[in-house]
């Protein structure tokens, strides 16, 4: 049966005042063009080091060497640091910045025709590069660019792994030696979500692998021939999935950053991304590429999706991003050993979470706020194979904020019941 809870839930819940939710604008934001002196564009990767300075790369379109800029923590320009002429044929210089922040390195990648398939690393202490430090490309991506990177301290039990893309349908976890851990597949063909992958992020706590890629979303983009801009979405590469999946969790880029127009979609083009803890709140830093008259933009983002206490399956989200109009939008159960679930729909964070006594629900909490928005509580679905899903398609001219969370209940009515974490959604215009 279809749902159409969301346009009964109303103007008011959805325009409160509330903390940020997944892909909101929460920090920093700087006209990177503008920022940094000079004639170069075509800025692509980003990251941030231990002291909050940010850093971001530009190509020199074959003119010049490539560069690699410093930021403040407020986006304010330090210094440009020119690269070796070395990699001056690279029509774009280094793209995908990746941060190794016990070493203070900046891993960066390149055509690896220029590097002997090398992934270079760099000391921000030192403003040299670190042979030794250096990662080898996997074999698959000698002839081409290891575009986006994503450096683990935990992987390789341990010793560190590498995440690298470039464009196409894989992303490679490699050792140092270039040796492949493993590869898996992004969602492309047959599906409307990705159309290029490009940066890599990663979070290694919740053991989370960020893709920032250029979207083929159905939602339209309001500009004649060109598509959505850029779209982030999660997998769930933890120690329990042999094979890394895509979680369906995403997001889009903020339209707002660039307009768009004949050769820039809006939103801009996909390029850096890197996670990191902020004042503590997980956030992703995002570099969108314009064209020569639009300009990138780096901005942060919240990277907050579910959150709270949780005791039951796991909660997460399918068809698309939340965006309005989206009459595909649904939110999922996942790993749930209940007979059926309810979906409530609320207008704000609890917090702290309420634990719920334990005669209801052991070491289980609400994570959606009763008050002062009423909380809308659906009609039970039926968990068929540890799965359930809730259709809430979303109306067009809808925009605002959502909090979720599935209460799972036994196949013979009972108590303890279980329930999922809490969910924060920001529905884009």
């Amino acid at each position: 049966m279809r749902h159409a809870p969301l346009l009964a839930i109303g103007s008011t819940l959805l325009a409160a005042a509330l903390p940020a939710q997944l892909g909101t604008r929460n920090g920093i934001n700087v006209a990177v063009q503008t920022a940094v002196p000079g004639a170069y564009n075509a800025y692509i990767g980003a990251a941030r080091d231990n002291q909050g300075n940010y850093w971001v790369t530009s190509g020199g379109r074959a003119t010049r060497p490539p560069i690699l800029a410093k930021l403040d923590a407020q986006g304010n320009h330090l210094k440009t640091i020119v690269l070796p002429a070395t990699y001056q044929s690279s029509s774009f210089g280094f793209r995908d910045l990746a941060f190794h922040p016990a070493k203070n390195l900046i891993y960066m990648g390149i055509e690896n025709t220029l590097t002997a398939n090398k992934i270079l690393a760099f000391d921000v202490a030192t403003e040299q590069f670190v042979p030794a430090e250096d990662f080898t490309g996997p074999s698959a991506l000698s002839s081409g660019v290891s575009r986006g990177l994503a450096f683990d301290p935990l992987g390789d039990n341990g010793n560190g792994s590498m995440y690298v893309d470039n464009f196409g349908s894989v992303i490679y976890e490699i050792r140092k030696n270039g040796s492949v851990i493993r590869s898996f597949a992004v969602p492309s063909s047959g599906s409307t979500y990705v159309l290029g992958q490009y940066g890599l992020a990663i979070d290694i706590v919740n053991r989370r692998l960020w893709n920032y890629a250029q979207g083929q979303t159905t939602r339209p983009s309001g500009i004649a021939g060109q598509p959505i801009g850029s779209c982030v979405f999660e997998f769930d590469i933890s120690g329990s999935v042999a094979t890394p999946t895509w979680t369906k969790t995403m997001f889009l880029g903020d339209l707002a950053t660039i307009t768009g127009n004949a050769n820039t979609p809006p939103g801009g083009i996909a390029g850096g991304i890197e996670f990191y803890v902020k004042n503590g709140k997980p956030t992703l830093l995002l570099l969108a590429q314009g064209s020569s008259s639009n300009g990138s933009q780096l901005y942060e983002v919240d990277a907050t999706f579910a959150y709270g206490t949780g005791c039951g399956g796991r909660i997460g989200m399918d068809g698309d991003a939340a965006y309005s109009g989206n009459a595909n939008w649904q939110v999922t159960l996942g790993q749930s050993s209940a007979g059926s679930a309810v979906l409530m729909i609320g207008g704000g964070e609890q917090t702290p979470a309420l634990p719920l006594p334990p005669i209801l629900g052991s070491g289980c909490a609400l994570n959606v706020a009763l008050a002062p928005t009423p909380v809308l509580i659906l009609s039970p679905v039926t968990v068929v194979n540890n799965s359930a899903s809730m259709p809430l398609g979303i109306p067009a001219g809808i925009t605002g904020s959502l909090y979720l969370q599935w209460i799972e209940l036994p196949a013979v009515p009972a108590f303890p019941f279980t329930a999922t974490q809490g969910a924060k959604v920001n529905i884009t215009p």
